[in-house]
């Protein structure tokens, strides 16, 4: 309990030497004051958005080199994480892949961070990658009157229904899982899809997969 009341002691005394230090830069020059002010609120939330890209690129294996974000559809609250996630793939992954399919795709190593959970980014536990048509599994189950996967059954309703999510994404996903060309893998906490083909990486996910 002493330790929690320092804690707050110093962050009550690290917060009034900051507002005593923001007046004192307002007085004397306010253009100043307006600098300090965007360092102090915009150096925290570049922060924000570096560690959360880092930690939305670790669903997929490091090793293909995928560094960009196209889309983020996702509901975050406390018990649960669910959403559709668009990546660019390197012309460099898309070289290698399609010269050596599932068998390139199962050689890469799991990503390794202390910070992050060991198991994200590793498919080697559900059965590694796979070519498309992708077939049903405990989760994802072919749609009963289209006789196809469609996205939205990936989720509960009220998941779907939330979820941000652009209806050409979703139609591209369901022209990767159920034609051929593309691969897949099933992971922890949902399902990773390459599409050479348009040069993209899909990741859908749900508490409910794996």
């Amino acid at each position: 309990m002493m330790v929690v009341y320092g804690v707050l002691l110093m962050s009550a005394l690290a917060l009034g030497l900051a507002i005593t230090g923001l007046l004192a830069v307002y007085r004397s020059s306010k253009p100043l004051f307006v600098a300090a002010i965007i360092f102090l609120v915009g150096g925290p939330l570049a922060g924000y958005v570096a560690v959360t890209n880092a930690s939305m690129l670790q669903d997929v294996p490091r090793a293909l080199g995928v560094d960009s974000i196209l889309h983020d559809g996702r509901i975050t609250w406390s018990l649960a994480d669910a959403g559709v996630r668009v990546y660019a793939l390197p012309p460099d992954a898309i070289a290698n892949i399609t010269a050596g399919g599932e068998v390139y795709l199962n050689s890469l190593p799991p990503n390794r961070s202390k910070w992050l959970e060991g198991w994200r980014g590793d498919y080697s536990q559900h059965g590694g990658w796979r070519r498309t048509p992708m077939a049903p599994g405990r989760h994802w189950q072919l749609n009963a009157e289209a006789g196809t996967f469609l996205v939205p059954d990936y989720f509960t309703q009220r998941d779907w229904r939330m979820v941000r999510h652009h209806e050409d994404v979703a139609r591209q996903i369901e022209a990767a899982v159920n034609r051929p060309g593309s691969f897949y893998a099933v992971g922890r906490a949902g399902t990773l899809i390459i599409s050479p083909a348009v040069r993209k990486v899909f990741y859908i996910h749900t508490p409910y997969a794996g």
